[in-house]
């Protein structure tokens, strides 16, 4: 089950909710309560149940009213007691035979988890026709990205200028770093294949060498938090050219660099997929403006599903472009 979410053409975000969903571990009311909270766990929308997970998705009449609506048409079934999400789960899955049936149900599911918390935290309703058209027009546009992936051809295309998203591997990790005053930020972000941001991270030492050796640092730094988060398909992009150079074993120096260099080329051995790439400055604001932020950092600062909020409108920035 859960390695069928995972081979979905879905958001990352939504494969990671659809897992907790399935894992019994969404913050429902019901769940809450069990963990000693003083919250109601009667559900927020309809007051007439318990909130477990299978309610919230399937057995609140908010929630019946989506699945009707969606092309699932999930009518029968949905009121299914004594069982579990994971199980209704397994039993749709198997019945899902048709191309995309399954990516549709999971986009869904995110979508009601969405409606839901708009309701509990800020007592607003979206109007379900609406709901589905945003549900659809989401994974609509995450499968134009997709198609949008080329094979790695000879370099005989034009050097991009702005941020593009991966083009073989499933996400794309940004790092630079930045030096002022003896002190050295290192900046990363990961984001997926429409720009969304799944990771980022921030760090400040007081190790300050030279430039090639702190740009390998900052591929370090975020190659391995990438790592430590479950990533195992990515393109690293850095605007430092003789560190990709190393990165991709066209030369070799000794140097304290070359020492990083190999410590990063072993950690990618734990990869599926890691491909290192040399981009414009131009292509790389992000984890720059992070690098820069991270100067003032007292310890290291990691993000998930989420950045520092004085970089989003470079974030915004770089998804425009993908649809200009």
């Amino acid at each position: 089950m859960l390695r069928r979410n995972s081979e979905e053409n879905v958001p990352q975000k939504v494969k990671n909710l659809v897992w907790r969903a399935v894992s019994n571990s969404l913050p429902t009311m019901s769940l809450l309560a069990s963990r000693g909270m003083s919250v109601d766990p009667r559900c927020p929308r309809c007051g007439e149940a318990m909130e477990t997970i299978l309610h919230m998705v399937l057995q609140c009449s908010e929630s019946k009213l989506i699945w009707l609506l969606s092309p699932a048409r999930i009518s029968d079934g949905v009121a299914l007691e004594g069982g579990s999400f994971s199980e209704w789960c397994l039993d749709m899955s198997k019945k899902c035979k048709m191309a995309r049936s399954w990516e549709i149900v999971m986009m869904f599911v995110c979508q009601i988890w969405n409606l839901r918390n708009l309701w509990t935290y800020e007592r607003r309703k979206m109007d379900p026709m609406l709901a589905r058209h945003r549900t659809l027009q989401l994974l609509g546009e995450y499968e134009v990205a997709l198609e949008r992936k080329q094979p790695v051809s000879p370099p005989v295309e034009l050097t991009p200028t702005s941020w593009q998203p991966p083009s073989a591997a499933t996400f794309k990790l940004n790092t630079d770093a930045a030096v002022r005053d003896n002190k050295t930020g290192l900046g990363m972000v990961v984001r997926d294949g429409v720009g969304d941001v799944l990771m980022s991270a921030g760090l400040c030492t007081d190790v300050c060498c030279s430039v090639l050796q702190v740009e390998a640092e900052a591929v370090r730094f975020g190659l391995k938090y990438s790592l430590d988060a479950g990533m195992r398909s990515l393109e690293v992009e850095s605007d430092c050219l003789p560190v990709v150079q190393l990165l991709r074993m066209k030369k070799r120096e000794r140097s304290p660099a070359q020492m990083i260099v190999d410590d990063i080329l072993s950690m990618a051995s734990n990869f599926d997929y890691c491909e290192f790439i040399f981009a414009n400055r131009s292509c790389n604001k992000v984890s720059h403006a992070i690098a820069n932020s991270s100067l003032s950092f007292s310890e290291v600062r990691v993000w998930m599903e989420e950045h520092p909020a004085d970089v989003l409108p470079l974030v915004t920035a770089d998804k425009n472009f993908l649809y200009q």
